[in-house]
């Protein structure tokens, strides 16, 4: 069994490419959902979206920092939670917190506005938590490549989502034409470059499949928990906390294997981490959408 912390996962210049333009494509459709309503919703209660920009931006890094600490995985796998703890939420959060029948407004505009917020909080909250766990790693890991992470981020999240928020405002009704197909077929091809970088290093991922499997289900389950309980103990009330916990518990993990491939030379364990993430959390999304519409909806 290799160690983890030799193994490094490498996509050509074309491939890591082709999935920045994925991530922002993917970024791109769910802007083009927040509509004028939606930002009315915000200004209206606005209490709701700062409980989860709380819960999915602040507690959800502290909470995995504190697994991290009290797990203590190899450091790469460390890393690897703490950076996708960091990423903003995933798009496919809009679709189960609709399926559970949470506020969808809330959700949108979450996934939106965390994702504009990332390239600033994104490199900042992984610097931090990451310096403080692993300190002997070294500034030129971690600190030296803020800047071009922000430009990165900036590029391939907050742009996109710019974009389709002005496409919205100017031709509504192209935005909705465009907004499904657009976000169905990036995620069919984020999820095809999760299962090849899977596929090409298959026998090391399964030699350590129960490992991250374990780290990713604890990490995953603390994290949807820390969405309901935060926004339960605001007094939220149920449909919110649905949709806080959706959007606290699905991270964009595919930003974290583009951040991985080009700041951390593609790091075996850290990538195994983001792309196990990916595939994991639509199953616990889906579950507890199941859960909310035929137990936690339906009690008094």
């Amino acid at each position: 069994m290799i160690d983890l912390e030799q193994i490094q996962l490498r996509f050509s210049p074309e491939s890591l490419n082709a999935l920045n333009a994925c991530i922002a494509l993917i970024m791109f459709g769910v802007s083009l959902e927040l509509k004028t309503s939606d930002l009315a919703y915000l200004l209206k209660r606005p209490k709701a979206v700062l409980v989860t920009m709380f819960s999915q931006l602040l507690l959800l890094p502290a909470v995995t920092a504190l697994l991290v600490v009290v797990l203590e995985p190899q450091s790469s796998l460390g890393l690897g939670m703490l950076l996708v703890a960091c990423c903003p939420g995933g798009n496919v959060s809009n679709f189960f917190t609709s399926f559970a029948k949470g506020n969808i407004a809330l959700s949108i505009s979450s996934t939106t506005f965390s994702s504009l917020l990332s390239a600033v909080l994104t490199p900042i909250g992984f610097a931090f938590w990451s310096g403080l766990i692993y300190p002997d790693l070294g500034e030129q890991q971690i600190v030296l490549d803020q800047w071009d992470m922000i430009k990165t981020i900036a590029l391939i999240i907050v742009l996109p989502c710019l974009l389709g928020i002005q496409l919205q405002r100017w031709k509504p009704q192209l935005s909705q034409k465009l907004s499904a197909p657009l976000r169905g077929l990036s995620f069919v091809i984020l999820m095809a470059f999760i299962g090849i970088a899977l596929a090409k290093n298959f026998d090391y991922f399964l030699d350590y499949l129960g490992l991250v499997f374990l780290l990713v289900l604890i990490q995953n389950t603390a994290a949807f928990l820390t969405g309901y309980l935060s926004a339960m103990s605001f007094g939220l009330g149920k449909k919110n906390a649905i949709t806080t916990s959706m959007e606290t518990g699905i991270q964009n993990s595919g930003l974290g294997l583009v951040l991985i491939f080009a700041f951390f030379d593609g790091n075996g364990a850290m990538a195994f981490v983001a792309a196990w993430w990916g595939i994991w959390h639509i199953v616990a999304g889906f579950s507890f959408a199941m859960i909310s519409r035929r137990y936690i909806l339906t009690q008094e």
